[in-house]
């Protein structure tokens, strides 16, 4: 007699863009592969849904949205229909993204297993400092939870410590990507431009601001150099108020070859990174970043923050220990670990100027952390994590 498949829901507040969205499609398709599958949001069927495989989506009919006391009026609904879903689908096993989520599939009950996705730093990132005022209940929650799962290994022991999870409840599980079959070609490599990137939304925690004060001390070497911004969001006109004030031309297309910064607004990353040369990466806080990964499989030579909790410093391999307060670089294959770079730190400002300038002159060395890059990609790609999630599912099911 054939085993019944198991019914896993994925739970997120939204579907639009960024990392644990990103994240949700690429486990939702792997374990579609074994299981059925059900992906849900808040307001599922009232928001752009960026990241769309072929699970059945759900809603919980409830906007995350409005004042901070509409929120929190809106908690019980959110988990009302949340039991409601758990029980009309059998759900097996409810996983969820995100603190918000994780409070409503905890407290949603239901005979379902809970696992929670440790995306992003709590220590690292400004927006989660309610969670450390909070510490106590937010400990209640999560060590109500079946399994705790972080990004990286790293992220794993903040949120271990900082909440005192038990060990035999957390781990990690690297984040994965389905890289392009084919190689994804862009005339932009013919020019003679060079072409730096980033990818991300735009918005504090990104910290793209800082590059614009990198670019414009490059450019006055590098008359042909350009700054690529791929990802849209809260500051894109202040960022594009910077680059104005500096007399830096705009574009929305790495076509135009007189730009000096070009903000493609959000795009499928591929199309355009397959036309630059390095990957510029000054985040002040990320798990274990997608968007680098997808730069590295293009090719392209890394030079990123050494941010918290250590996902940069884990995929390009640093040495010594992840140094979020670190002042000065870290040369590695595939690139270089940065301190985050800020505008009122001048030192700060000059290291990235120093590293990119070199690199930039360097073809040779370009060249070799590209190899390198591809190659170190491909460690992370979905055959080699997805067996993880099988295990991980098979785990907590037994419980």
């Amino acid at each position: 007699m054939q085993e019944r498949r198991k019914n896993i829901l994925l739970l997120i507040p939204t579907f639009t863009e960024g990392g644990a969205q990103k994240m949700v499609f690429e486990i939702g398709k792997i374990l579609a592969e074994k299981y059925n599958v059900f992906e849900c949001s808040y307001d599922a069927f009232g928001e752009p849904h960026v990241f769309k495989n072929s699970n059945k989506i759900l809603s919980l009919n409830s906007p995350h949205g409005g004042s901070i006391l509409k929120k929190l009026t809106d908690y019980p609904k959110k988990i009302s229909r949340l039991r409601d879903i758990k029980r009309e689908y059998s759900i097996d096993i409810t996983i969820s993204n995100l603190w918000s989520a994780d409070l409503v599939n905890i407290l949603s009950g239901a005979d379902s297993k809970t696992i929670s996705i440790g995306h992003i730093s709590i220590k690292g990132n400004f927006q989660n400092r309610l969670l450390l005022k909070l510490r106590k209940f937010v400990k209640l929650i999560y060590n109500r939870f079946d399994k705790v799962i972080a990004v990286n290994e790293a992220l794993m022991t903040e949120l271990g410590e900082l909440f005192e999870i038990p060990k035999g409840k957390i781990g990690f599980i690297n984040n994965f990507i389905a890289y392009p079959e084919k190689p994804i070609a862009n005339k932009a490599k013919l020019d003679t431009n060079k072409r730096l990137v980033t990818v991300g939304r735009l918005n504090p925690i990104k910290n793209q601001a800082p590059l614009l004060y990198i670019y414009q001390q490059l450019k006055s070497k590098f008359t042909t150099l350009q700054l690529v911004i791929i990802g849209n969001g809260p500051l894109e006109e202040e960022l594009k108020n910077i680059a104005k004030s500096m007399s830096l031309r705009i574009a929305s297309s790495i076509g135009d070859v007189n730009a000096d910064i070009v903000f493609t607004g959000f795009v499928n990353p591929y199309t355009v990174l397959s036309g630059c040369d390095i990957f510029v990466f000054p985040s002040k806080s990320e798990g274990l970043p997608l968007v680098m990964l997808e730069a590295m499989n293009q090719g392209l030579p890394v030079i990123a923050s050494d941010c918290p909790t250590g996902g940069a410093y884990v995929v390009l391999e640093g040495s010594g220990g992840h140094q979020p307060d670190r002042v000065d670089f870290e040369e590695t294959k595939t690139g270089f670990l940065m301190p985050i770079p800020d505008a009122d730190k001048v030192e700060t400002i000059t290291t990235w100027e120093h590293v990119i300038k070199n690199l930039l002159d360097n073809q040779e060395m370009i060249d070799e952390k590209s190899r390198a890059a591809m190659l170190r990609s491909l460690e992370f790609s979905v055959e080699n994590i997805k067996t993880e999630w099988y295990d991980l599912i098979e785990e907590v099911c037994q419980k």
